[in-house]
């Protein structure tokens, strides 16, 4: 099938499933167009997080074979935190850090602005949202600060 056939399809089966759209947004698949995730956002940004909360993925592997996976979290009512503003690297500095490590333009994939998705330590009900840079390289999403950690 064509990607936009195939595009279509994830839309209906998310609307199907009941996943809650409102904030919904499609935002890749993998070479082969048979896995496409959507992810949450947030003020024009995308939600990440290792567990992945905000993050729907579906996947056609096989004819008639569907798989979807997703988080049973949602965010729901946005509430102020007072917290000082976030100033991030700019995007040159962010491909000079990452070469210090030895990881070259090249290898980057891909790389977005996006917003971490932290449990609140005061309640389980309530989490935060951080805005940290994100980048992909061979078809992982992590943190810059995850990328340019020494082990």
């Amino acid at each position: 099938t064509s990607l936009n056939n195939a595009l279509r399809q994830g839309f209906n089966d998310l609307l199907s499933i009941g996943v809650p759209l409102d904030n919904t947004r499609y935002f890749e698949t993998n070479n082969a167009n048979d896995s496409f995730v959507y992810r949450t956002y947030v003020e024009g940004f995308p939600i990440f997080n290792q567990t992945r909360y905000g993050t729907v993925r579906l996947s056609y592997e096989n004819p008639g074979t569907e798989h979807a996976m997703f988080s049973q979290y949602s965010l729901q009512v946005p509430l102020p935190n007072n917290q000082a503003a976030v100033k991030l690297e700019s995007s040159p500095e962010v491909i000079q850090k990452l070469a210090t490590v030895g990881i070259g333009v090249s290898k980057i994939e891909d790389m977005q602005i996006g917003y971490e998705w932290q449990t609140d330590p005061s309640s389980d009900m309530v989490v935060n949202l951080r805005p940290v840079w994100y980048i992909e390289i061979s078809n992982k999403w992590k943190r810059l600060d995850q990328w340019v950690q020494k082990d």
